[in-house]
């Protein structure tokens, strides 16, 4: 059974009515609003770091001694520095939503509703520990070594021996 499928039972419905429990569907869909909008900012992330090594690569396959590679280069350092702020925002937002839905007691809810409680903190959990995994992998010194790589690689394959 997946997420969506408990939620449209008619019992769960019952026990997230808004008039039953409102602490915890508001937070519920706080987070759940929170968390979408840290998934498209990852998701605009990723666009943009493809976007950058494209970029990169695509200046490194035509270098013809002129500056380009060079403003290039620049360009994908000034964006990292930014993205890394950025990544810094959202590891706190991530660890936000996870403080709100763990912080909130099961204590007087009946069976159902601290069940269907359970299952979506821990698809909380799980989302937030992927986001986790993203931002640690996009914040990482990986990508810098990756681009060192590529500019290592390129100039030796430019070096043609002479006759």
């Amino acid at each position: 059974m997946c997420v969506d499928d408990l939620l449209k039972l008619n019992l769960t419905q019952q026990a997230l009515s808004p008039h039953q429990h409102e602490e915890w569907v508001d937070g519920l869909l706080d987070g759940s609003l929170r968390l979408i909008d840290v998934c498209g900012v990852l998701r605009d992330l990723m666009s943009q770091i493809k976007e950058h090594v494209r970029d990169l690569q695509s200046s490194l396959r035509r270098r013809k001694g002129d500056s380009s590679t060079e403003i290039v280069i620049a360009k994908y350092i000034s964006f990292r520095k930014t993205m890394k702020k950025d990544v810094k925002k959202l590891i706190a937002t991530v660890k936000q939503i996870e403080k709100r839905i763990g912080g909130l007691s099961l204590l007087g809810l009946d069976h159902h509703m601290s069940s269907v409680i359970r299952v979506l903190r821990e698809v909380v959990v799980a989302t937030t520990s992927i986001f986790h995994l993203l931002l640690s992998f996009m914040s990482s010194p990986t990508t810098r070594s990756l681009v060192s790589r590529l500019l290592h690689t390129n100039d030796s394959s430019l070096q043609r021996p002479t006759c």
